[in-house]
């Protein structure tokens, strides 16, 4: 699988707090399959993994929008309940976090 921001960087599997996850060498980006964030943000009681509390973000002017590393699909921008940005992928249900977004995630939860 290859990074959704950097197409021509191989993501490395890496194992972090109990959770596999794919990291760009590159970016310093995250996939995250369907669960994988949740698993990492378990101590948060709001609600990470439920779809309505995030928003698409409607004006895509300026965004780089890639493809999904698992199946290709053009990834979607969303906000987070905390106005965190975050990409997903309609198809799959993968997430690719820029590189400290998942910090600013966990800022939040703790």
């Amino acid at each position: 699988m290859n990074c959704p921001k950097c197409p021509q960087s191989p993501l490395r599997n890496e194992h972090w707090e109990g959770v596999d996850l794919d990291r760009c060498l590159v970016c310093g980006g995250l996939f995250l399959d369907p669960g994988e964030l949740e698993g990492m943000l378990t101590s948060f009681s709001g609600g990470w993994a439920d779809d309505s509390r995030y928003s698409a973000i409607s004006n895509q002017q300026d965004m780089q929008l890639g493809s999904c590393p698992r199946c290709t699909t053009i990834m979607t921008p969303y906000l987070s309940p905390r106005n965190i940005r975050l990409d997903r992928c309609g198809s799959c249900g993968g997430l690719f976090l820029d590189q400290g977004e998942l910090a600013a995630m966990r800022r939040e939860v703790t």
